[in-house]
Formats: structure tokens, C-alpha cells, sequence
């Protein structure tokens, strides 16, 4: 899962010293002309001390993403991890008759159909970043590796040798992809770059 950020939020927040354990949670929300506020704070209950504080505005009224940008940041308060709420899912659905990509809020809001291929698309993978997506496709009667690109809205073959070229995973960095071919023989681990150029032939199996 991948947090994707929007960029009609903004917030300003105030940090406090942190002095207990016992923390009180408060909220409130005010509209402002066609403005959404919300006011986070977070109060230690023994000294009264503001340990936390955060407004947020939102100019599209969207309450539900706002209870989201809040949420998240009070669990990394918490944990030191940013939380799940703006992440979304990509996975893969057969109602159609067909295996195509749908993409969703984590909380199963606000889905999508990404690919209406009437073929087979299997093995979905996030890029680090969130904004790219790779997976297997039979579009063209052979399992391509493609890549989705969400910003743009377009969609590329990465790899698209005869056989093989399934389960795509990117490096930490997005710069590589580690994915199986067969070239046509048996199925190896490959390590590829993002326009599909083999860059090291990882695992040499055979089957006899």
C-alpha cells in the first residue's frame, strides 16, 4: 500500500514539549468562506500543556480526505510511522468475465477500473513513489510486463519477450525492476531497468 498526497491541502502545526504518557484528543472543524479548517490538539492530561496542535484547510470542502491527513499524522505521533488512511490498494477483478485492474481508497472507498482490457492482467506492483503501477498483461496473447503510469495517464510495455515476463517488482529507489523471463526457455530471475533493458541475468535454473 501507497499514500498518494493532494495537493489542495494545506496545514500548519505547532509542536509543543511532550511531558506524559496520558494524552487528551480534540477536534474541531469551522467553515471559512469556501474554506474547510480543521484544528487538531493534542493535550497532555496531568500539566494541561498543548503537547500538539494542527489546523488543516481544505479549499474543496472534502471532509473525508481532511479526516485522513489528520488521522495519519496523529499515528506517526504517536509511532514515528506515518498511518494507512490515504493509502490506496491496487488489485485484480474477474466481474467482468475478464482479469482487469481496479484501484482503492483503503478504507473501500472511491473505486476505480483502470483496465478494460477484456484480456488477462494479473500481479499488479506499486512503484515506491506511488504514481506508476507494473504488471502482467496478455493483451497481445503473450504475458508482457507493462507499466501504468497514474500521473500521466498512459500506459507503456516494459518487457515483451516471448514467454515469461511476470511478477515485476521495483527496487527501493524505482530505478530497477526484478522479474522472471523465460526468453522463450526456462524462467530465470532477471534485474531490468524501467525501459526494459536486461541489466544482469540473476539465476540460471534449468529443468530437466
Amino acid at each position: 500500500m501507497k499514500t498518494v498526497r493532494r495537493p489542495f491541502l494545506s496545514k500548519s502545526c505547532f509542536y509543543g514539549k511532550k511531558r506524559g504518557a496520558s494524552v487528551l484528543l480534540t477536534g474541531s472543524v469551522s467553515i471559512n468562506g469556501d474554506k474547510l479548517v480543521l484544528e487538531i490538539k493534542m493535550v497532555d492530561v496531568i500539566s494541561g500543556e498543548t503537547i500538539w496542535k494542527c489546523n488543516y484547510k481544505n479549499e474543496s470542502l472534502n471532509y473525508r480526505y481532511m479526516a485522513h491527513e489528520a488521522s495519519d499524522e496523529i499515528v506517526r505521533k504517536f509511532t514515528g510511522e506515518m498511518g494507512i488512511a490515504r493509502s490506496k490498494i491496487v488489485f485484480v477483478n474477474d466481474s467482468t468475465r475478464f482479469k482487469e485492474l481496479y484501484i482503492i481508497d483503503y478504507d473501500g472507498y472511491n473505486l476505480h477500473r483502470l483496465t478494460k482490457d477484456n484480456k488477462i492482467n494479473i500481479i499488479p506492483k506499486w512503484s515506491p513513489d506511488g504514481e506508476q503501477i507494473i504488471y502482467t498483461s496478455y493483451l497481445y496473447n503473450n504475458p508482457d510486463l507493462f507499466v501504468l503510469d497514474l500521473v500521466k495517464n498512459r500506459r507503456s510495455i516494459i518487457s515483451k519477450y516471448q514467454g515469461l515476463n511476470t511478477a515485476g517488482s521495483f527496487s527501493l529507489d524505482g530505478e530497477k525492476i526484478l522479474l522472471t523471463l523465460s526468453r522463450g526457455r526456462y524462467p530465470n530471475l532477471y534485474l531490468i531497468n524501467t525501459s526494459g533493458e536486461i541489466l544482469q541475468w540473476l539465476t540460471n535454473s534449468f529443468v530437466h
